[in-house]
This record gives C-alpha cells, sequence and structure tokens, in this order.
C-alpha cells in the first residue's frame, strides 16, 4: 500500500511539469510555424509543378545536342543543389534519363543541402538570374520553368531551415523531455492499476486456489489417460507405419515398374499368344533382357489368385499354359481365335461366359445352317458368339472381327453378309478350332488373335500331376485349393481393415487422442491384421508343405508327360500316326486305377510307371503297323531308359555321327592308331569294326577282341543278340549300366544279320514288355473303348478288310439288322450323312469304309460327327489305307486299330478258302478245285514273298484280293466245258494280265514267271499220267476231290510260321531280312531324331550341333588327299582336255578320264555345299535360301539334290562323301595306271565299286571289245568267265564282287548253310563282250542250253541293276531254283 501511495504522488509532480513543458512547447513550434509560413506553398507549387512535367518535355531536353543557357542555368542550379559536383551536359543528361528523376526532385529533403551548394546556387541565382525568371525560361523550354522555380524556393527553404534551426534543436529537446515524463506518467499509472489488480487478485486468489485444487485432480487424471491414449497409438501405429512402409515402398516399385510391365503385357497379348510354350519363355525373357526387368508374369500382372481359382473351377487346366491363355482370351480386343485340340479350353470358355448370363451365351459351327441368323442376332442383341470347328476365317466375319462399324443417325451397324445390323457394343466373339496346323491368311491375321492351346510337356506334366493327386491324395489338392481361397480372402480382408483404418485417420476431428471410436478401430485392425498375418505365414508354410507332397508324385508325371511327345514324334513316320491329349489322358488315368497300391511312394510310383508304359505301348502299338512297331519300341527304349546311352551312343546307332574329337572319321582314325581288325572279324564287318572301336575306346577296352576262339563262336552263333560270352568282357558278366546297350551296338557292328533280334530283346528287356507286338485283336474291347462319341478307325493295308469279322461281331453284340456299312466313294457322301445321323439317332452301328478315297471330304464329316448327340449305343467305325490328306484332328479323335493281313502263308490261303466257300469249290471238276487251291497257294506265295524283300522280291509290291478273284475268273474259263487246261494260256494272262502288271523289275517277272510254270502244270495236278509232285516246302500232294472240306483239312497239317522253304529261298535268308529291317528301323529312328530340328526351321546351334561331324568329317576326308581341295578348279580345268585327251585312247581309258573329271565335279559340289554352310554356321557368311535348302536336306539325314546331280551315291551323307573320297582316290590311280599305256589299266583286276558309274564302265568295254573286234557294238553280248583260265582277250577281270542267295566255289553253285552270312564272296571273273555265235557266248556244256543269267545290283537293295553275270548251270530246273532262292550278285563293300 505504501508502494502505491509514493506512486501518486510521484505522478501528481510529473502532471504538473508536464503541463508547464507542453506550453513552452507550443510556443516555440508556433515561433518555427509562422516561419515556414510563407515559404512551404511557394515548396509545394513548385513540388506540384515539377510534377506536372511530361516526359515529351524531358525527352526535348535530353535530346539536345548543345542546350542554350538558360536551361543548363537551370539545371546546374538543380544537380549543385542535389548534391552532384559534376555539371557538364552529359551529367545533366544522364540526371535527366532516370526513370525517377521527377520522383527524386519531387521527394528532395532541402535539410540536406549544406551551406556550400546553397551558397553556389545563390551566386548563380545572382550572376544569372534572368534564366530562372519565369516568363525567360519557360519560352525556352516549359520543362525547365518548373525547375527553375524549384530551385528558387529551395534555397529559400534553406535559408528559413538554417534559421530555425536553434529553435527545432530546443523543440526536439523539449518534445524528448515531455515524452519521457509522459512515458514515466503512463508506468506509474501502469503500476497504480497493476497494484490495484494485485489486490484484487489477493483477494479472489484464495477462493481461486480452492478451486484449482479438484481441478488439478481432474486434469492429472486426464492427462494420465492422454498419456496412455498417446502411448497405444504410438505403439498401434508405429507396427502400422512399418507394414505401410512396407507397401509404399511396394507400391512405388509397382509404380516405377508399371509402365515396362504393361508394355511387356501388351506385347504378350499382341504377339506371344499364338506361339508354344517354350517359345514365349524365350521371347519374353529376351524382352524382359532388354528392358531392364527382372521378372514378369503376366498371370499375377492381369490376373489375381482367386480368378485364377475360379477359372480352375470351371474347367480350365491349372498349368502356366492355359492360365496366360485365359488372360488374352479375356483382355484381347481383337476376336480370339482358340487352337483347342483337347477342347478343355473351349468347355472352360463357355461354362465361364455362361455363368453370368447363359441366355447370352450362343454357339454354333461353321457348317450349321443357321449359322447366319445367329451370328446376326448375336450381333444385334450383344450376346457371345462361340463358332466351334472353324476351319478358315469366312468372308462373312471379316468385317465384324475387322469392326467396319457406320453410323447411321444414333446408332452403329456392321455389314453382315448382304445385311446392315445394327452392332451392340455387348456382342463378344469366340472362334474355336481343335485343328493345331490350321493355315491363317495375312488378311485375316492381323485381325484376330490367334491363342494356342496346344499342350507342352511342362504344361501336361502340370495336369498329370493334378490327376495323380486327385486319385491318389484328393485331400492334398482341396487342402492347396482351400489354402489358396483363404489366403486370398484374408488379403482382402486385411486390405479392407487397413483402408478402414485409413479413413477413419483421415476423418478424425478434435484431439485424436480423445477419439475412443479410432482407438478402439485401431486396436481392431491390430488384432485382425495380427491375425491375418500369422494366418498367412501358416498358410504359406502350409502350402510349402503341401507342394512338397505333391512334388513326391512329379516323377511319374513328368514320366506321362514324357511318353505322351515321344508317341508325337511317330508322325514323322506316317502321317495317320497322331495321337490326342483326350485319349493319353484316358490311358493315364485307367494306369492310375489299375496299378495295385502299395505301402512306399516309391514303390507306388514304380508301379504307376510301369502300369502306364505298358498300356500306352499297348495302345500305340495297335495303332501302327507291324512294321513300325520295333521303330517305336526303340525309340520308346531310348528316351525312357536313357541310364542305358548317352547321346552320343544313340547318335552312332543311328549312323549320325562319324568324327571324332579332332573331326577324323571314326573307321580312319582308327586305322591311323594301329586298331586293326582282329582276323575273326569278317571283311564285310570290317568297316563297322573300325568305327566301333574308334568310337568308343573304353568300350573296347572292356572286350577282350583278341580272343578268337571265343568271338569266333559268337560270331557263327544263331542267337548272337543273346549276349557276348561271358569270358571275354567284364561288363557283360557284371551286367553294367551300359552293357545291354554296348552289346547292342557290337551286334550292330558285326552281326547286323542278328540285329533285328537284339533290338526286339533290348525293348523287351529294357521296357519290361513281352513283346512289341500288341496283344490280339479284340473287338468287345474296341468297342467298349470307343464310346458313342468316339469312332474307331482301322488303318488297313491292301487286301485286308476287318468288316466281315466287325459285321459278325455286331451281330453278337446289337443282333441282326443293327449294323450298317458303305463303302465309299464318288457320290456316296450323301448317303454316308444320312446314315450318320439314323444310325446316332436309333444307336444301331456304321462303318464307312475306303475313307482314303474321299479325303478331301472328311473335314465336314468330323464336322459332323463334332455335333453329333449320339444314341448310347451308337458305334462308328472307319477303314482306311493310311493317306498325307487325312485330317490330323479327325485322326486324332479317333481309336485307332492297324488290321493287317495276318502273316503266314497257312493263314493266307486258309483266308481265302474262308472268302470261298463250300459250294464255289464244289461247282465244278477236281481239276478245278485243284487249280483253285493252286492259285490261292500262289496268291499266298507271292503275297508272303514280300516278307523277304529284296531278296524275295526287289520291292514291295500290292498284290491284293482283285487280283485272286480275277485269276479264279481264268481257271473257271480254262476249265469250262471239262477241257485240259492251256498252260501257256494260263501262265501268259496271270503273268501279263493280273499280277504281272503289279511287278515293275525284269529280275521279279522272271521270279513271278518261274512260279507260274511251277504251280500251274500237270507236275502239281497230276495230269497227263505224271506223278504228282508234293508243294514245294511240304509233303503234301493235292487231293482228288472237290470238297472243300479236303482242302482245308490238309492246310490244318502245315505250321503256322512260314518257313524259307515254303517260298524256295534259302536257309539264311532271315539273316538278309533282318538286316533290312534293321535298316528300316534305324533309318525311321534317324529320321524321327533329325525330325525336330528340322521342324523349327533355321537354329544355328541345333544345326551347328547336328553337322558338325559331318563339317569336320568331310574337312578331314579332303584334308588327307591333296587333290580334293582343288577339285573345283579341277572340274572346271580338265572337262575342256577330255575330249582332246581322249583321242588316241582306248574308251576304257578314255572312260576313266570321263571319272575323274566326274569325280572331280562331285567333290566340288560337296565341298561347295559344306564349306558355305560352315561359313554360314561360324556366322561369317548370310543364310541364303539355297545354303538353307541344302542345310534343312543333310539335316534330314538325306543327300542334296545338287550332290546326286554329280552322281548317286548313297542316301545317307557322311557315306556319300565316304563313298565319293573312296571313289575319287580309286579313279584317280587307275588313271595314273591308264598314261601307262594301251591296256595297263586292265591288265590287273578292277573292282566295280571304285567307279562311279560301273555300268559306263561296262559300256566303255564293250565299245572297246568291238572295235578290237572290227564288229558293231549292237552285236556283243555280255559272258563271264570263271577263274585265272578262264579270261577273255581284252575282257575286264573283276574282283570283290558278292553272292547272295547260295554260294559259288568257281565251278557250281551250292546251297548256304543256316549259319552263313548273307553274302559270299566271289572268286576272280572276266567280263567281256563277245559275238553271240562265239563259244561260251550263249551255251556251254549243258548241251547248248543257256546258262544261269544272275542279275548284278549297285547295292544290297537292289534298286537297280546294271549286268547280267552268267554261272555254269545248265539245267532248267536247277535255274528256277536260283531264281526262286532270290540269287543275285553284288558289289563289293567299301
Amino acid at each position: 500500500m505504501a508502494a502505491a501511495s509514493e506512486r501518486k504522488r510521484e505522478v501528481e509532480t510529473l502532471q504538473v511539469k508536464l503541463g508547464r513543458e507542453e506550453t513552452d512547447l507550443n510556443e516555440r513550434k508556433g515561433g518555427i510555424e509562422d516561419e515556414l509560413s510563407d515559404i512551404q506553398p511557394l515548396i509545394d507549387a513548385a513540388r506540384k509543378a515539377v510534377g506536372q512535367i511530361k516526359s515529351d518535355n524531358l525527352n526535348e531536353i535530353k535530346s539536345l545536342k548543345m542546350p542554350p543557357d538558360a536551361i543548363r542555368d537551370v539545371l546546374e542550379g538543380v544537380l549543385i543543389l542535389m548534391g552532384q559536383t559534376d555539371t557538364s551536359w552529359s551529367s545533366m543528361r544522364k540526371f535527366l534519363s532516370s526513370r525517377a528523376v521527377k520522383d527524386d526532385i519531387i521527394n528532395f529533403d532541402a535539410h540536406t543541402v549544406v551551406p556550400r551548394n546553397r551558397d553556389a546556387v545563390g551566386k548563380l541565382l545572382q550572376e544569372k538570374g534572368a534564366s530562372f525568371e519565369h516568363q525567360n525560361i519557360y519560352r525556352v523550354s516549359v520543362a525547365a520553368a518548373p525547375l527553375a522555380a524549384w530551385v528558387k524556393a529551395n534555397v529559400k527553404y534553406s535559408l528559413v531551415l538554417e534559421k530555425i534551426a536553434p529553435l527545432e534543436a530546443d523543440l526536439e529537446a523539449l518534445t524528448a523531455s515531455l515524452a519521457t515524463s509522459r512515458a514515466r506518467v503512463g508506468q506509474c499509472e501502469a503500476d497504480l492499476e497493476a497494484l490495484d489488480a494485485q489486490v484484487v487478485e489477493l483477494k479472489a486468489e484464495f477462493g481461486r486456489r480452492t478451486g484449482e485444487a479438484e481441478s488439478l485432480k481432474l486434469s492429472l487424471q486426464r492427462a494420465h489417460n492422454q498419456l496412455e491414449a498417446a502411448e497405444r497409438l504410438l505403439g498401434k501405429l508405429g507396427g502400422e507405419k512399418d507394414r505401410w512402409e512396407e507397401q509404399v515402398t511396394r507400391l512405388e516399385g509397382t509404380l516405377r515398374a508399371l509402365p515396362l510391365d504393361s508394355l511387356l503385357a501388351a506385347g504378350f497379348i499382341a504377339y506371344l499368344p499364338a506361339l508354344p510354350e517354350d517359345q514365349r519363355q524365350d521371347t519374353m525373357a529376351q524382352w524382359t533382357s532388354f528392358l531392364g526387368v527382372e521378372r514378369f508374369d503376366l498371370r499375377r500382372f492381369m490376373s489375381s489368385e482367386s480368378e485364377m481359382l475360379t477359372w480352375k473351377a470351371e474347367g480350365l487346366p491349372g498349368d502356366e499354359l492355359s492360365m496366360e491363355n485365359a488372360v488374352v482370351i479375356l483382355q484381347s480386343v481383337q476376336a480370339p481365335l482358340i487352337i483347342d485340340p483337347s477342347t478343355q479350353a473351349c468347355l472352360w470358355l463357355k461354362a465361364h461366359t455362361a455363368k453370368h448370363d447363359k441366355a447370352a451365351l450362343e454357339t454354333v459351327t461353321m457348317h450349321d445352317k443357321r449359322f447366319t441368323n445367329k451370328l446376326e442376332l448375336a450381333v444385334r442383341f450383344g450376346k457371345t458368339l462361340v463358332i466351334e470347328e472353324v476351319d478358315r476365317i469366312e468372308p462373312i466375319l471379316y468385317s465384324i472381327v475387322r469392326k467396319d462399324l457406320e453410323r447411321q443417325g444414333m446408332r452403329w451397324v456392321v455389314q453382315v453378309g448382304d445385311k446392315a445390323v445394327d452392332y451392340n457394343d455387348s456382342f463378344r466373339l469366340y472362334l474355336v478350332t481343335r485343328n493345331p496346323y490350321l493355315t491363317i491368311p495375312p488378311a485375316a491375321a492381323s485381325v484376330i488373335s490367334e491363342v494356342n492351346f496346344t499342350v507342352t510337356r511342362s504344361g501336361l506334366e502340370g495336369q498329370l500331376l493334378g490327376l495323380v493327386i486327385q486319385r491318389e491324395q484328393p485331400e492334398l489338392e482341396a487342402q492347396k485349393s482351400h489354402l489358396l481361397q483363404t489366403e486370398e480372402h484374408l488379403k482382402v480382408a486385411l486390405a479392407g481393415l487397413e483402408k478402414t483404418l485409413l479413413q477413419t485417420l483421415a476423418t478424425s476431428t478434435g484431439n485424436i487422442l480423445e477419439n475412443t471410436v479410432l482407438i478402439n478401430s485401431l486396436d481392431e485392425t491390430k488384432a485382425k491384421g495380427t491375425t491375418v498375418k500369422e494366418s498367412l505365414e501358416e498358410s504359406t508354410t502350409l502350402q510349402e508343405s503341401l507342394d512338397e507332397q505333391r512334388n513326391a508324385y512329379r516323377p511319374i508325371a513328368a514320366r506321362g508327360s514324357k511318353m505322351f511327345f515321344i508317341t508325337r514324334d511317330l508322325r514323322a513316320l506316317n502321317h495317320t500316326y497322331q495321337f490326342s491329349l483326350n485319349s493319353f489322358v484316358v490311358l493315364f488315368q485307367a494306369a492310375l486305377s489299375e496299378a495295385t497300391p502299395t505301402s512306399s511312394l516309391q514303390g507306388r510310383i514304380d508301379t504307376l510307371s510301369a502300369a502306364l508304359l505298358r498300356l500306352v505301348f499297348a495302345h500305340v502299338s495297335r495303332a501302327i503297323f507291324n512294321a513300325d512297331r520295333l521303330t517305336f519300341g526303340m525309340h520308346f527304349t531310348r528316351h525312357l531308359a536313357k541310364e542305358q546311352a548317352d547321346a552320343d551312343a544313340w547318335d552312332h546307332f543311328f549312323g549320325l555321327g562319324g568324327a571324332d574329337a579332332d573331326g577324323a572319321p571314326r573307321a580312319s582314325q582308327a586305322r591311323r592308331v594301329g586298331a586293326s581288325a582282329p582276323g575273326w572279324v569278317p571283311a564285310d564287318a570290317g568297316p563297322g569294326y573300325d568305327s566301333l572301336v574308334a568310337a568308343f575306346p573304353a568300350m573296347a577296352a572292356a572286350y577282350d577282341f583278341t580272343n578268337g576262339p571265343a568271338w569266333n563262336d559268337w560270331m557263327k552263333s544263331p542267337v548272337a543278340e543273346t549276349g557276348v560270352p561271358a569270358r571275354v568282357s567284364t561288363r557283360a558278366s557284371t551286367g553294367g549300366s551300359g552293357a545291354a546297350f554296348e552289346q547292342l551296338l557290337l551286334v550292330q557292328a558285326l552281326r547286323p544279320d542278328r540285329l533285328e533280334s537284339a533290338m526286339v530283346s533290348f525293348v523287351c528287356t529294357q521296357l519290361g514288355v513281352t513283346s512289341v507286338a500288341p496283344p490280339p485283336l479284340s473287338l468287345a474291347r474296341v468297342c467298349e473303348e470307343a464310346g458313342p462319341a468316339s469312332p474307331v478307325l482301322f488303318l488297313v493295308t491292301p487286301g485286308s478288310d476287318p468288316s466281315q469279322e466287325l459285321e459278325e461281331h455286331a451281330a453278337k453284340t446289337r443282333g441282326r439288322g443293327r449294323y450298317h456299312q458303305l463303302a465309299m466313294g464318288q457320290g456316296q457322301a450323301a448317303g454316308a450323312m444320312r446314315l450318320l445321323a439314323e444310325c446316332a439317332r436309333t444307336g444301331d452301328w456304321l462303318c464307312l469304309k475306303n475313307l482314303h478315297l474321299v479325303v478331301a471330304w472328311l473335314p465336314n464329316l468330323e464336322k459332323e460327327i463334332y455335333v453329333l448327340k449320339p444314341h448310347a449305343d451308337f458305334r462308328l467305325f472307319f477303314t482306311s489305307e493310311p493317306h498325307d490328306k487325312f485330317p490330323a484332328s479327325l485322326l486324332e479323335g479317333c481309336l485307332k486299330v492297324t488290321y493287317e493281313a495276318p502273316p503266314g502263308l497257312k493263314r493266307n490261303v486258309s483266308r481265302t478258302y474262308e472268302a470261298w466257300g463250300h459250294q464255289y469249290i464244289s461247282d465244278g471238276s477236281v481239276l478245278r478245285a485243284k487249280l483253285l487251291f493252286l492259285l490261292a497257294w500262289f496268291h499266298a506265295v507271292v503275297q508272303e514273298r514280300r516278307a523277304y524283300v529284296p531278296q524275295g522280291w526287289t520291292k514291295f509290291y500290292e498284290f491284293s484280293f482283285a487280283d485272286l478273284r480275277s485269276g479264279a475268273e481264268i481257271i473257271n474259263q480254262a476249265c469250262h466245258g471239262g477241257s485240259e487246261p492251256q498252260w501257256p494260256q494260263i501262265h501268259g494272262l496271270l503273268e501279263r494280265a493280273i499280277y504281272g502288271g503289279r511287278v515293275d523289275s525284269a529280275y521279279d517277272v522272271v521270279v513271278l514267271r518261274t512260279y507260274l510254270e511251277q504251280f500251274f502244270s500237270n507236275e502239281m495236278t497230276g495230269g497227263g499220267g505224271i506223278r504228282q509232285r508234293c508243294l514245294p516246302g511240304t509233303g503234301i500232294t493235292l487231293p482228288n476231290s472237290a470238297h472243300h472240306g479236303d482242302y482245308t483239312a490238309m492246310l490244318s497239317e502245315l505250321d503256322e510260321a512260314n518257313s524259307p522253304s515254303l517260298f524256295s529261298l534259302p536257309v539264311n535268308v532271315d539273316r538278309t531280312v533282318q538286316v533290312a529291317n534293321s535298316k528300316h528301323v534305324i533309318t525311321s529312328l534317324r529320321t524321327m531324331a533329325v525330325a525336330a530340328g528340322v521342324a523349327s526351321g533355321f537354329d544355328r546351334d541345333a544345326w551347328l550341333a547336328q553337322l558338325q561331324p559331318l563339317l569336320r568329317a568331310w574337312d578331314r576326308l579332303a584334308g588327307a588327299s591333296p587333290h580334293q581341295r582343288t577339285s573345283r578348279a579341277s572340274a572346271g580345268s580338265l572337262a575342256p582336255g577330255m575330249a582332246g585327251g581322249a583321242q588316241g585312247s582306248t574308251p576304257v581309258d578314255a572312260f576313266v578320264e570321263l571319272e575323274k573329271t566326274r569325280g572331280h565335279a562331285a567333290v566340288a559340289a560337296v565341298e561347295r555345299t559344306l564349306s558355305t554352310l560352315g561359313r554360314v554356321l561360324r556366322g561369317t557368311e548370310l543364310l541364303t535360301p539355297a545354303v538353307f535348302a541344302a542345310g534343312r536336306v543333310l539335316m534330314e539325314g538325306a543327300v542334296p539334290a545338287g550332290w546326286e546331280k554329280h552322281w548317286e551315291g548313297p542316301e545317307e551323307p557322311m557315306a556319300y562323301c565316304k563313298a565319293v573320297v573312296h571313289r575319287m582316290s580309286a579313279v584317280i590311280a587307275m588313271a595314273e595306271r591308264a598314261k601307262g599305256g594301251e591296256g595297263v589299266l586292265l591288265s590287273k583286276p578292277v573292282r566295280l565299286e571304285d567307279f562311279f558309274h560301273p555300268e559306263t564302265f561296262l559300256n566303255a568295254l564293250r565299245q572297246q571289245m568291238a572295235q578290237q573286234a572290227g564288229v558293231a557294238i549292237d552285236s556283243l553280248v555280255l559272258v563271264t568267265g570263271w577263274g585265272a583260265g578262264a579270261a577273255v582277250a581284252g575282257g575286264a577281270a573283276v574282283e570283290g564282287l558278292r553272292l547272295q542267295g547260295a554260294a559259288f566255289d568257281g565251278t557250281r553253285l551250292a546251297d548256304t548253310a543256316s549259319d552263313a552270312p548273307p553274302y559270299t564272296p566271289l572268286p576272280l571273273c572276266t567280263l567281256a563282250w563277245v559275238v553271240p555265235e562265239r563259244p561260251g557266248a550263249g551255251g556251254g556244256a549243258g548241251g547248248g542250253c543257256a546258262p544261269l543269267h544272275l542279275p548284278l545290283y549297285l547295292t544290297p537293295e537292289r534298286e537297280r541293276a546294271i549286268a547280267d553275270v552268267q554261272f555254269p548251270v545248265f539245267d532248267a530246273e536247277e535255274c528256277s531254283k536260283w531264281v526262286l532262292a532270290g540269287a543275285a550278285c553284288f558289289m563289293g563293300a567299301q
């Protein structure tokens, strides 16, 4: 309170002092204002005038080069007042150029004028006063007049300011003192107010503090609660923050990758759906590498796990290819063309589109009569239209797939045929075809999106794995699907919780710590998020465990997938060998059902594998011809028993190898390292032995090839395929992993006559099957397997027809009248369609025969079958011979069964007598009955003899039942009226009009004629009192009866299996047959081995891997002889000199020179092709169409046409190259020998296999001997002399010839032993051309009868004969014996 009183007294004192100071201040202020009252208006007027100065007036002054004195004086005064010492005209102009010049003058503070400047201006006013007069200066410049007034006013104002400066100083001091006093008064008053307020506050403080005590308690509690809420909020949000940061990082990465991922997705949908899965992966790998994308999955990018699970539930296969295709189908802008051989995708598409609106789905086929109507309605009403069985893009669809829309008023229309139809945006079009080889023209390819569902190996493996799991552990598949669905639902739930939390945070108002709803939501989100996260982790762990259990069954799925694709390789052998995925899946499911359960998983897998192999092997072998079954078995074994041999060993077996590591031919290398063949190896097996030893030195070391006695026994063994002697091989005794295949290679190299049997044994052992042939045909089982929607296709050979057997089975199963058959031909298509529809409706059986005659109509038949709704009892059968234009999709959709005439002469004759019947045989004389039987026997002989091609016949002839029927007519006419048959007439008609018309080889015609003379004669019928002979190879004579049963009873005495003696063939003919069959199998295997590389076009790596052995071998072969490298130049340089060189030389010498020229040309052609191809494969030369064509042929294992133009040699490229080099070397050596003089060349024996054209050599010899004899060349005949003493002057001694079908010691022919090799060497002989009248030219010791003439063939395949070789056999019956034995001569092996 004392402080307050003191403050009041101080305030009162200060207020008195303030009053006095304010009075004094006002007096001083009034004096100053009086002093300024006169000058201030002048200053204001001058400023206003300056402000009104126009810029143009100032610019006018500035533009003066030399201003008038008045303007200069005024501006000088202005500059001096403003403190500028430079008063030059340039400084004045610069001053006037300033944008703010008027503002600077107007706002000029006169307090800044120093006395010195003011005095200078005052002096200027005195001296130049006229310049500052308004009238004078205004006349000079309008802008300078206000400046002059401003100068005079500021000079005066400056004087006044100087005068009142002391007054102003006192005024400022008084003002400061007054302000201080006022501040002190204000402070004191404030202190008083504060003290008063403090007193009031102190009075109220007690009451306030009392209330605050309770308030503090409440605030403390609230703060404590908020602190707990904040801690909870921070803890919860901290966990969310980590997840959100992870999501943000992931989303940022996704956003960064979005443009490139979108580009990849667009590229995939636009360009890749038509490609197989492996090509898609390769292309996508190139794209991702180029764009720098680590990985890209179209399925995850364009779809979700739940959506794909839905597709799978709708019937879509779960493999990666199918899922990608589903994305493309549903996301593509263009109309999809779905290539769906298995029809699974089509079924899924229908289920998927009908799921939302079944009424909006329409399905139609291209050949449906209502196709156009359904198309119009679908376009108009926005339906989904699925067009099935598309074989081309019809013109009516082009405007739709191109979306050629036209606007008509407010609507869009599209042209459908000849109508403009309203276009509904909801319309969707899907084209579906089962044909995987559909050809799409470029005009259509650009407006549709081709989607290929053709299965791949990995995709099929996934499908089969699903089938295995469904069968073996269905709970695994259910658990996996449930886990995937649960995982997807959990992810959706977690995303929903996060969305709710973020929405609550974003919309929260007020204090967030007091938002109970938010905190409770956060607690709920955190709890559920933790549960979801744990569930996802548990789901992932469980899914990995399930995948591990699923993968335990993957080996059987992988094996099944491999089997399916192995069977598809058979298409390279025969177009009809087409197998569908659906049929294979049925077999796979059957194997799962048949296999016996076992306790161990591995045992179960082994059991399933064995059952699947057995079913697939039987199914496929039943669908292929007998000639290809061993090929199929070897192909199966190669891929399913790979532990037996590596790729190089199989390539050697196929004949695709041929060079060692440094490029040397294997046989040549063997000789180079001194690995000469042991003495027990025959000469014709020497090259095979050399090649085997060079290719597999480790195997050669494991076998004791020096043990001659043991190997001699094996070489003579009739069952060499059973294994090499145990005492010469540790591998054979221990049964190593490669022992079986090594023994197969040994048989191939040393005993090719037993290779077929060895391959059969190898297949049966490795695959665990009992035979390469299928089980006996059961029509009941076939009809059960087929079903109403699966036709049965009987693949038949000429002369075989299952329709009769099928009709009998149908009569037993369905009853008489429920089986219908129709032989197809011209004009039968409409009737076949009517029968098909009727039988499908009633459940009858229908057989359409000879479909190979109507292949152009088969696509229509296939479409009709596809849309049929058949009766459950309906069965459809086809018969057809193989045809390359048979629709592949129809072949795949059929259950195929090959139906061949059963082998064996007994079955053949019995089948004929079953067709003839009792009445047919008994309607005639006994002679007629005998002749009919002889005709049936003859027909069976000529047919069954085809099993011994090329020794039985040189090729396979199509002798059919029609020939037999025509022959029977001739017999009937010959025996009409009981007259004796005219044998020459019968022989001539049967030979020339019937059977001989199918034979195109002169030597086979001789065989046919010999058979006719043997069977149709008095000796066989007992006519003319001659003793009746037995049938050849039997002890049976014809019964003297016309009863059918007597002849069939006689047939029962025959063995089921054929014997060579039945056909008058040598006992060792089986060796020849095995060699031929083995070559066929190896050639077929080689065809399949190279088919994949050829079909893929030019693949540098694949071509290099396959052709490298050939290129290296040729480099070694050509490099071994210097003349080979110069062949190209030699071929051009020797030809012109040939004519000159031939003059004066013998025809034989001239022929050798011509051979040399031809050889150089052939070598040059090979060199040119292989060197160019080598440069292309090395990347140093561009690929041209010609090089590609040659390389493609070589990849197929064939010889280019450019090589064969110079010389038609072996069909295999490696053998061709070796043969060219061998002959070239031999011809050059003969050419050098011929230079020694006339006759030197023929002074030593020659080998015909050393010539490129041995037939031309014989013609040259003929010309030379005609010149020596002085006779016409046409008058000479070729004769043969055996031994050194039989040489004919001028003839050629020939060595190295071989004989098949007999043995010859130089004097007589003899039968071969059963263990004799297929070929026996002939002694030295002389070939000479002589005049027919000359002794020995046409007869001999046989009383003038002509000697035996046997053909001399170029190759063992007997494709072309070049001459007849004579043998000293002059008895007609013995000559017939050797003719029927298929005896023939061959040139020596290289």
